[in-house]
């Protein structure tokens, strides 16, 4: 049986169903609260919430109620992102509309990863490293005690890097490890996210992670090894 992901409280855009059978799932159109609850929850892999239903919040806390091993990715409208706040302890992801299936299929990726890695648990909690702490339980990430507010693909950046301090990565390297797939919209993503990264940690901070002209980044090993 494919796997299942729940699309409250209508289908995806025209090529929604082929995407989500190129992921081995099949879409599952839910209108109402409790349309899922004969569903097998281990069948579910995701839920896709569309933020502009009336009972969005609803459906998110029943869902959730049912089954806590769900992730929940919401689509919002980018003129009306306020919609997006009374979900915000429910979801994993959120992509704004208008968007590509492709984009989609990226969030829907990472969320099935994090999943899995949730199941098959965690070694190492926490990854320390100088004045970073990165909790794996949390997805949290502190410098010298500040929480960073940082996105699901920051934080796994941040924690790859900084597992192998002082080596270099190219940035094909990194959409492969830290995406997960081959990225077809090009390694600058790489550069905004690091830029962001880098904007997050401070100044006082921020030069941890360094640019190797023309190949990628690392994580800085000296002044940060005690």
């Amino acid at each position: 049986m494919d796997d299942i992901v729940l699309v409250y409280p209508k289908e995806l855009p025209e090529g929604g169903a082929e995407m989500l059978a190129s992921l081995g799932c099949v879409q599952h159109v839910v209108a109402t609260n409790n349309a899922f609850a004969s569903l097998p929850t281990s069948s579910v892999n995701a839920c896709i919430v569309w933020a502009d239903d009336a009972n969005a919040k609803e459906f998110c806390l029943s869902l959730c109620e049912a089954t806590s091993s769900c992730p929940i990715i919401v689509i919002g409208q980018e003129d009306a992102t306020s919609a997006l706040l009374p979900l915000a302890e429910f979801f994993e992801d959120f992509i704004l509309a208008p968007f590509s299936l492709s984009e989609l299929r990226v969030r829907l990726t990472l969320a099935f990863n994090t999943k899995s890695s949730d199941r098959l648990g965690d070694d190492e909690a926490a990854v320390t490293y100088g004045p970073l702490m990165l909790d794996s339980t949390t997805f949290q990430a502190t410098v010298a005690g500040r929480a960073l507010d940082l996105t699901y693909l920051e934080y796994e950046l941040l924690k790859f890097l900084v597992s192998s301090p002082g080596q270099v990565f190219k940035r094909e390297t990194l959409l492969s490890q830290v995406w997960g797939f081959d990225y077809y919209g090009g390694s600058r993503t790489v550069d905004v996210h690091i830029r962001r990264l880098r904007s997050k940690l401070g100044e006082e901070y921020g030069n941890l992670i360094q640019t190797v002209r023309s190949v990628g980044y690392k994580v800085s090993k000296d002044r940060w090894i005690n």
